[in-house]
């Protein structure tokens, strides 16, 4: 529907005023679900918003029960992710950490956390503090006399980036570094440092540089995959920050108790990733390295805000993975100090090292997101609508240089959006089976890198 701004201004002076009238007995019955309906929904369809669009307003994934969580699109562009409380919930730092968290796992600059009654807007990639990424704070009884502040998250707007354009005048839109970024910068430190370690205390019994290599690259895997899990509610209690808390209070080797982890998650998943002959239960690190190691991954370094792997997309870890295939370890021997001139040290040193020849030789370049969507659009779909049922059913789908599966991830994705509507059902409604299905008949891929097919 086509409002002018003033008829817009009214509809939003009418639900503030149904908030004022509303009494604080009735304001503790409304849980988030109507917060939505009553509130929220109508708010921002006074905004111009098509709530009912996916392709404008995205219901996400709760990152913990009982919220509810949007993604407001332009033209299929995430602009901000928004976070809804109940009218009876007080925002707290808590509710606001987890909502900047959120945009930040999602590449989304802006997170709005509104309880209808107060809407506060922030920059998720400010680093330094609360108050320094908090851009608006509006209760409900500004709406009205700051609406050109609350108009900012219109849809108007967003077509122009307006919210963009007055942070950047009030010097508001500051840039902390992407989580793919972080990502990479974290695993790449972490890498050095357990190359010196696994290497210098394990190549006594034969284990090699690449051997060494596979085996840093085996414990990221499955730190992330348990991560994963972890997020997405497969893995109870949060095991490896459990384990990290447990050696804090000297209750025994943190070491052995992550490689009970990893027999754990072997007996329940049935993948290589955790094998029951699992080399990792002959080789040793120093428990503090892998703690770092571990409460890095729950925590962004240095910052307030944390990782949420559920939230994370496939070609953020895609992007990661691709930069950490072209670096590769390099023996280096120490230049002896002049004090050291009658002792030299012969004790050589690993460092990781970019490689260009290694990624113009094996082709290692990642390849954008929006290439990926638009490839697999001119492609799969345009199959969709040229083929039967049954040939789709059995269509092969594959990716010769398929690197970390960007490309076979994004086209099972489209597969699986395809079955279920052909089955009137949503995507989170196909079962495990259905799912595997698909997977295993229909999508292919090989790389001359043995190390990114693991990763795929």
């Amino acid at each position: 529907m086509d409002f002018t701004r003033d008829q817009e201004k009214d509809t939003i002076k009418v639900l503030v005023q149904k908030y004022g009238d509303l009494t604080p007995k009735k304001r503790k019955d409304f849980n988030e679900a109507n917060t939505v309906n009553a509130f929220i929904r109508p708010l921002f369809e006074a905004l111009g918003w098509d709530f009912p669009n996916i392709d404008e307003v995205e219901a996400e994934k709760t990152i913990v029960k009982g919220r509810a969580d949007y993604v407001f699109k332009v033209k299929k562009v995430s602009k901000f992710c928004v976070e809804v409380k109940s009218l009876r919930h007080e925002l707290t730092d808590d509710d606001r950490e987890q909502a900047i968290s959120y945009a930040y796992n999602k590449g989304v600059t802006w997170a709005i956390l509104t309880n209808f009654g107060r809407t506060q807007v922030f920059n998720a990639e400010v680093k330094s503090d609360l108050k320094g990424a908090q851009f608006l704070d509006l209760r409900c009884d500004d709406y009205l006399t700051e609406f050109e502040d609350l108009w900012l998250v219109s849809k108007e707007s967003a077509l122009s980036d307006e919210l963009d354009k007055k942070a950047e005048k009030y010097g508001k839109l500051a840039r902390r570094i992407p989580v793919e970024k972080k990502l990479y910068e974290q695993m790449t430190k972490w890498r050095a440092d357990l190359f010196n370690q696994v290497y210098e205390f394990n190549k006594s019994v034969g284990v090699t540089l690449d051997q060494t290599d596979q085996l840093i690259q085996k414990l990221f895997s499955r730190l992330i995959f348990i991560r994963t899990a972890e997020d997405r509610g497969l893995a109870n209690n949060h095991p490896l920050l459990s384990a990290v808390h447990q050696w804090d209070n000297k209750e025994g080797l943190l070491l052995e108790k992550v490689r009970g982890i990893f027999q754990d998650f072997a007996q329940t998943f049935d993948s290589d990733i955790f094998p029951m002959m699992d080399p990792w239960q002959q080789i040793w690190i120093n428990d503090h390295v892998l703690a770092e190691i571990i409460n890095g991954l729950y925590e962004v370094p240095g910052d307030y805000a944390k990782y949420y792997f559920n939230i994370i997309e496939p070609d953020v870890l895609g992007q990661v993975y691709e930069q950490y295939l072209g670096y590769v370890a390099k023996a280096v021997k120490p230049k002896p100090q002049l004090q050291q001139t009658f002792f030299p040290t012969t004790k050589e040193r690993i460092e990781i090292q970019a490689k260009k020849e290694k990624r113009k030789k094996g082709g290692i370049y990642y390849t954008p997101k929006w290439v990926t969507d638009y490839i697999v659009r001119q492609t799969i779909n345009r199959y969709f609508d040229e083929h039967s049922y049954h040939e789709i059913l059995n269509m092969k789908i594959l990716d010769p240089a398929c690197g970390s599966g960007s490309f076979l991830i994004r086209a099972y994705d489209e597969l699986l959006s395809y079955h279920a509507k052909v089955k009137r059902k949503p995507v989170a409604d196909l079962s495990w089976q259905e799912r595997i299905e698909i997977l295993t008949r229909n999508i292919f891929g090989v790389d001359l890198d043995p190390q990114a097919v693991e990763i795929a």
